[in-house]
């Protein structure tokens, strides 16, 4: 049985991955803020609650959850938000709040339990990162550099891990039909084919689990087939 780490595990991507590998006969290491919306009572599933946005209590706590649970063969970083505004329109606080959760908390997760990864004979990291760390757009200055930065780490820890076992990878999807554009003014088209469903990442991830150890997938980039965003009632092609 494999031991998987998930941050964002309580709802969206991180959970239907959860699911999906649970039934795969995953040991789950579940870490989300809240988890009243999703938090199975299975032997399986362990779930902690961890605040990403306290980067300072961060280091501590992912200690100490390694403390518990010494074993991990992956790492899936699906933990996230959005915020989409004019530059000036951000404060500060909002600007560092999203670099902290979107970026930083996952280089210090990870920065966590590497030592342990590097010395097993297979280990796999997977970062969600998106559309928006490929190309930058309006109204997207601060959560596309979160991502944007996140790329650039995966790709600097891949050459890192090169020399050990430890296959790092990057997914960027496009838009995923989640609870992400819950507080968002808009959201995919209605229609299937305008957004990913988060199940089809979940399998996405468990392609990657599955494959041997003599090679890694660098980036793996999702659109749906019509990328259609609806705004105010009001439906833009792209």
């Amino acid at each position: 049985m494999q031991t998987t780490l998930i941050t964002g595990s309580s709802s969206g991507i991180g959970r239907a991955i959860a699911e999906h590998l649970l039934k795969k006969n995953h040991k789950i290491i579940g870490l989300a803020r809240d988890h009243s919306k999703f938090n199975p009572s299975s032997s399986d599933y362990f779930s902690y609650s961890i605040d990403f946005a306290k980067i300072q209590q961060l280091e501590t706590k992912c200690r100490e959850i390694h403390k518990e649970q010494p074993q991990i063969n992956n790492i899936i970083c699906c933990a996230g938000y959005g915020e989409f505004a004019e530059l000036e329109q951000f404060s500060v606080a909002q600007m560092q709040n999203m670099l902290n959760v979107n970026f930083l908390s996952q280089a210090i997760l990870i920065k966590t339990f590497l030592p342990s990864l590097k010395k097993i004979s297979s280990a796999k990291i997977i970062m969600l990162g998106s559309e928006c760390a490929l190309d930058g757009q309006k109204k997207g200055s601060i959560y596309c550099a979160s991502k944007f930065a996140l790329r650039g780490f995966a790709q600097s820890l891949r050459k890192e891990c090169s020399s050990s076992q430890v296959a790092v990878t990057l997914i960027n999807p496009g838009m995923v039909d989640t609870p992400f554009f819950d507080d968002l003014t808009f959201r995919p088209g209605s229609d299937p084919s305008h957004s990913i469903q988060a199940s089809q990442i979940a399998q996405t991830v468990m392609l990657l689990l599955d494959q041997r150890d003599n090679f890694v997938f660098e980036e793996i980039n999702l659109q749906p087939m019509k990328k259609v965003i609806e705004k105010k009632s009001k439906l833009i092609n792209e």
